[in-house]
């Protein structure tokens, strides 16, 4: 009797993210432009506490969630200093991706969702950031700054 191995290969959360990016002009920003292009940094200030800030470099693809575990290495921008758990943020919650000159958000099916200026995040939908918008992961809400060199 000969007994074959199947080794099935799970995708990662990154390799998830892009694959399913869908790229959709984002309510009433389908023409906007960066004035001064790209940011080189994001800068996200939670509201409830503006001196509470984490800044991240631009990159192709950030993850955003929290890091529970040795294994959550593929989290960029991890909000467990935040008390993102208890906000209702989940491991895995959205990606911010920088693609054709813009920042996009996508929400990764996450429990709690997200919000962009009050309103509910269509799950794997990328919306067009801007300068000073308000995004909320479960309850955890920040003001996005952009930050040039």
């Amino acid at each position: 009797m000969v007994f074959s191995q199947h080794t099935e290969v799970v995708p990662s959360t990154r390799q998830l993210a892009i694959n399913n990016t869908n790229i959709a002009q984002a309510d009433d920003r389908a023409n906007v432009t960066y004035e001064k292009g790209i940011p080189s940094q994001l800068i996200l200030r939670a509201t409830a506490d503006s001196d509470q800030a984490i800044r991240i470099d631009i990159s192709l693809m950030m993850v955003i969630g929290r890091k529970d575990s040795i294994r959550d290495h593929e989290v960029n921008v991890d909000l467990t200093d935040f008390n993102a758990s208890k906000a209702g943020v989940s491991r895995y919650h959205a990606v911010l991706l920088a693609l054709d000159n813009y920042i996009y958000l996508k929400d990764i099916d996450s429990l709690n969702g997200s919000l962009l200026n009050g309103k509910r995040m269509t799950p794997s939908r990328e919306y067009i950031i801007m300068d000073r918008d308000i995004v909320a992961f479960g309850n955890l809400e920040f003001r996005i700054e952009f930050a040039y060199d």
